[in-house]
């Protein structure tokens, strides 16, 4: 994986990932119940991300076409290049499964639903929230 190629082109494309074996007891990645649960995980820009293209997503809209100082902007970050915090939060989307970046394209696929998180994430989510977390594996 690599976001060389967004960095050098300056655009992202931003399309839906729907998983065939997704569940109705998924996150929906529209939902508030993400920023709650995923902010501890992914970061507040990555999940600010996750919920905004969510939301898009469950309203019908099937891709976006965005330059990365025009999207960077809508979510208060600035810059570009390899390190930007908004190319550093396309990579933990797709680092922790949340999306993915396609290789050779400058493309970010979203997932519209979350399966349960493991353990191994739950575990940086802060106890209070833990115990009422229903998106968690048992």
């Amino acid at each position: 994986m690599t976001i060389e190629h967004m960095a050098d082109v300056g655009y992202v494309v931003v399309e839906p990932l729907h998983d065939p074996l997704q569940q109705p007891d998924w996150l929906p990645t529209a939902s508030n119940d993400l920023l709650a649960f995923v902010t501890p995980i992914a970061g507040p820009t990555a999940t600010l991300i996750l919920h905004r293209f969510g939301c898009y997503f469950a309203a019908g809209y099937d891709w976006h076409h965005f330059e990365l100082d025009e999207l960077g902007a809508t979510f208060g970050v600035r810059g570009t290049g390899m390190n930007s915090p908004l190319l550093r939060s396309f990579e933990r989307i797709h680092r922790f499964g949340f999306g993915q970046i396609q290789p050779t394209t400058p493309k970010l696929k979203i997932r519209t639903a979350i399966a349960p998180l493991p353990r191994r994430f739950a575990e940086r989510i802060p106890a209070y929230l833990a115990d009422t977390c229903p998106y968690v594996v048992r």
